[in-house]
């Protein structure tokens, strides 16, 4: 009886209770001492149990009546009472939170299923609403991240869609898909590839709408930017040939001719713009050159001509093209010639300078060419100056050298003379002898004189040629190098008096038959015309060569003048020689008179 007090009056209530609170279900029926597992093996619930059995068996051994037992039942159903409705009052709390939050994913979930439209996630839906509310709000939570990721996919595509629509230019196109705008897509992008002269297979479009829609546009924005810059160099090539009032050249400028005329509906590609920018590089190299041309002839004016002068006719005649340019050319040549006309005196000594001495006339003319370069009259000046005191620094120092040459030459010209005078009579071989023996004493002083010229030559060249550390030229010949060549290489006589190096050294000398006196006898006699031994190779201004006749015997040892009976025959024969005679006698049996052979100061005193 007491066990089924306690359990009726103690735990029925108690476990009751906590039975309809438990999340089993509520309707679900108990029966004494069988409860539910999480009860049974709670360590608190089993504490209670043990509990109940203490009280149980200390109301027994006691003798509790019945009020007693029922007043303890009080206290204890009061006490779990108490702490029921605690449990309750979390759990209604709990349950009503777990209500308006699943109302608020529902309704969420209802907007999002009507945007998206259609019957998706139906089935989804109608199984989450039948779980329990902490489980139905759980799944309601995973279909709502389902459907705000397929609205932002749709919005994404949408995305994509507009951006295609845009790129293209085809605005309210709403009908088109995906597919429709991706072809149209790769369509435009293959076109823009080859526009840049770019093979399409090398560049294929990748990725979604998007994506492809921003590689058009950024391929579109290249081919843009290369028809700006091709519009902007047709046009400046335009301004530069009109600038300079010259015609455009064919076929080079057809592009930029065509692109500056009308650019709205030229087509431009890479090979478009490259023709044109050669074009424009070509007019850019052209006025860059005429500036510089320009600008040149400017300042030379200036540089020429008084500022009263040049200023008015620049201001005239500035301008880059061909009629401006023709005149600065025409006012720079003539404010040069009356610079030159200005420089005539000290042009004529320059000149006296380098024939005097030898030197080069081409590098005078050098000289000439570099002063009509410059920009200003006072730097032509200058130059002239500088050359001038160059000259006359070099005549100084070649002074003593020149004078030995012409001693040299005057001995050269007067064997010349000589040799020349002895061939021209026509009875060289009848009467009187005496001619040979004059003859052969200048033959005599000759050889005696012209080792000694020669040497003091060589010796002062090779002194300047050391102290300047260069080689001496007279006439664009080396004269040193020469007479040492003629010392070693070239025979001074052949036989004793003979002149064979004469011809040699007029050719080295530069003597020229004008500066040779010509003998009476040589004049009339047909002889002197003939090539000479002596001068076997000279030609135009030149000495005429002279040649021995084949009956004149050689000259020297070995060999003698004609004997007397030979010359009383050849006057039996009446053959006079005309040197022979009186009336041709000019003081020495018709021979010239040869100019003096006098050594030089300086060569007495080296």
């Amino acid at each position: 009886r007491s066990r089924a007090f306690l359990l009726q009056h103690v735990f029925w209530p108690v476990l009751t209770v906590l039975a309809m609170a438990s999340p089993s279900t509520p309707q679900m029926r108990m029966v004494a001492g069988e409860l539910p597992g999480c009860w049974q093996s709670s360590d608190s619930f089993l504490r209670l149990r043990a509990l109940a059995q203490d009280l149980l068996a200390l109301w027994e051994e006691t003798g509790a009546v019945e009020e007693e037992r029922i007043a303890d039942v009080e206290v204890i159903s009061k006490s779990a009472l108490a702490s029921i409705d605690i449990c309750l009052a979390a759990w209604r709390e709990r349950h009503s939170v777990l209500t308006a939050c699943c109302e608020e994913l529902l309704t969420k979930i209802t907007d999002g299923l009507n945007s998206l439209g259609g019957d998706r996630f139906t089935k989804e839906l109608e199984a989450a609403i039948k779980l329990p509310l902490v489980q139905q709000a759980i799944a309601l939570e995973r279909l709502l991240e389902h459907i705000a990721a397929a609205l932002a996919d749709r919005d994404y595509q949408r995305a994509c869609r507009a951006a295609a629509r845009e790129a293209l230019g085809i605005d309210g196109a709403e009908g088109l898909s995906a597919e429709e705008l991706e072809a149209l897509l790769r369509e435009r992008h293959a076109a823009a590839l080859r526009a840049l002269g770019l093979n399409p297979d090398d560049f294929p479009l990748t990725g979604d709408l998007a994506a492809m829609a921003a590689q058009l546009k950024e391929l579109e924005a290249k081919l843009k930017a290369l028809k700006v810059s091709a519009l902007s160099s047709a046009r400046r090539a335009r301004a530069i040939w009109e600038e300079l009032k010259e015609s455009p050249v064919k076929p080079r400028d057809n592009s930029a001719i065509a692109l500056s005329v009308d650019s709205a509906d030229l087509q431009v590609t890479a090979e478009v713009a490259a023709s044109v920018d050669v074009s424009r590089i070509a007019w850019e190299a052209r006025r860059t050159e005429l500036v510089e041309e320009t600008n040149w002839l400017h300042a030379a004016i200036r540089g020429h001509g008084e500022r009263q002068v040049a200023e008015p006719f620049l201001s005239a005649h500035g301008g880059l093209h061909a009629a401006d340019r023709a005149a600065s050319r025409a006012k720079l040549q003539e404010l040069r010639d009356e610079c030159r006309a200005a420089e005539s005196a000290v042009r004529q000594n320059l000149l006296h300078l380098y024939r005097s001495t030898g030197a080069d006339v081409d590098e005078l003319n050098a000289v000439y060419s570099e002063v009509e370069e410059v920009q200003t009259a006072t730097e032509r000046w200058r130059l002239l100056e500088k050359e001038t005191k160059r000259m006359e620094r070099y005549a100084e120092s070649v002074k003593v050298i020149l004078g030995q040459r012409e001693e040299l030459k005057a001995l050269v010209v007067a064997g010349e003379c000589f040799e020349r005078a002895a061939q021209a009579g026509e009875g060289r071989w009848v009467g009187n002898s005496r001619h040979f023996l004059e003859e052969e004493r200048f033959r005599k002083r000759f050889v005696k004189q012209y080792p000694e010229l020669r040497s003091k030559l060589i010796e002062s060249i090779t002194a300047w040629e050391s102290a300047e550390g260069r080689p001496f030229t007279h006439g664009g010949e080396r004269l040193g190098d020469r007479l040492k060549e003629m010392d070693s290489g070239v025979s001074l006589a052949s036989a004793q008096g003979d002149l064979s190096v004469v011809g040699v050294l007029l050719q080295l000398l530069g003597v020229r038959t004008k500066e040779i006196p010509a003998s009476p006898a040589a004049k009339k006699s047909p002889v002197a015309k003939s090539r000479s031994r002596s001068s076997p190779h000279m030609q135009g201004d030149s000495l005429p060569p002279i040649q021995r006749v084949r009956s004149e015997p050689g000259l020297g040892a070995g060999s003698a003048s004609p004997s007397p009976q030979k010359r009383r025959g050849m006057r039996r024969q009446g053959s006079v020689p005309s040197w022979g005679c009186k009336q041709n006698s000019s003081g020495n049996d018709g021979l010239p008179k040869l100019p003096p052979i006098n050594r030089a100061r300086s060569l007495s005193s080296n």
